[in-house]
C-alpha cells in the first residue's frame, strides 16, 4: 500500500479473489454450461468483457483499499468473512 504495508483489509481480499480464481478453475466443466456461452456462444461481447471489463472490475476494490484504508477490526473482517462465505455458499449452492 501506500505507507509500504499490507493491511488486514488488503489481505482479505486478495484471498477472496484468490478462492474466485481457484473455483474457476475447479469449476471449469460448469462454465462452458453457462447461458452466456450456451447461447451466445465466443463473440464481440464476451471476448471484450474478458479483456477489459473483467481486469477493470476485479481490481477495484484493491485500488479502493490502496486510497482509502478503511483500518477495520477484526470485528468488522470477521463480519465481511462471514458475508462473503454466505454468498460464495449461496452462489456454489445455487448453481
Amino acid at each position: 500500500e501506500l505507507d509500504g504495508a499490507v493491511s488486514p483489509a488488503m489481505l482479505l481480499i486478495n484471498a477472496f479473489q484468490g478462492l474466485y480464481v481457484w473455483d474457476a478453475l475447479y469449476q471449469e466443466r460448469a462454465i462452458l454450461s453457462t447461458m452466456d456461452i450456451t447461447t451466445e456462444g465466443f463473440g464481440f461481447m464476451l471476448a471484450f468483457g474478458d479483456l477489459a471489463w473483467v481486469p477493470f472490475t476485479y481490481s477495484l476494490q484493491a485500488r479502493y483499499i490502496v486510497e482509502n484504508d478503511p483500518q477495520w477490526g477484526p470485528v468488522g473482517l470477521g463480519g465481511i468473512f462471514a458475508l462473503h462465505a454466505l454468498g460464495y455458499y449461496i452462489f456454489r449452492a445455487s448453481n
